[in-house]
This record gives C-alpha cells, structure tokens and sequence, in this order.
C-alpha cells in the first residue's frame, strides 16, 4: 500500500536508527506513520502506525527498540492504557503498508 504524496499533510524527522533517519509522515485524513529512511533505496520503510502519533511511535519502539526519539510532543501524549485494545488492528496496518500491494 502507498500513501499518495497529496495525501500528506506534513512529513518530519523525529529522530534516528544508527545512521538513518527516523521519518514521521501525517495525512490529510489523521494517520500517523512513522519509519525510517533505507539507506541504499531512499524509500521509507514503515515501523508504526495509527490514528495519533502515541500509536505510532510506540508501534514503530516496539519493531526497532533502539530507535532514538529527539523531537518530543508531550502536549499530545496518551497513555499505553488509552490505545493498547487498538494494536492489533494498527499492527496489521503497518503490515498492509510495508506490503508491495
């Protein structure tokens, strides 16, 4: 699955995996992707994703834990407990969106 580049609202890097960058994309529509950037092909693979950046971010800590965060937003945190009956559904997201589909 491809998100369309008129689909994104705002792309950042919020941190870094060794020596690529860690990418956060959001849509027009409200998901929150993160991945990170492959160092030979450019494109991004996809590590989390969900409908707030919590989501993604703790999805995208779980498949790479050594992950380094730099850009913080504490104004929109939620907590484990907030999200955790939602994974499942948000982990089979990030599978359709790391697909060749």
């Amino acid at each position: 699955m491809k998100i369309e580049e008129k689909q994104i609202l705002y792309r950042k890097t919020i941190g870094n995996l060794g020596k690529s960058a860690v990418i956060e994309i959001g849509t027009i529509g409200g998901l929150r992707v993160v991945g990170v950037q492959e160092q030979k092909t450019g494109k991004i693979k996809t590590l989390g994703a969900g409908s707030h950046r919590a989501v993604a971010r703790y999805l995208a800590l779980k498949a790479e834990p050594q992950i380094q965060i730099s850009a913080l937003e504490k104004s929109e945190e939620a907590h484990y407990a907030d999200f955790k009956d939602l994974l499942p559904f948000w982990e089979n997201v990030v599978a359709r969106l790391n697909s060749k589909d």
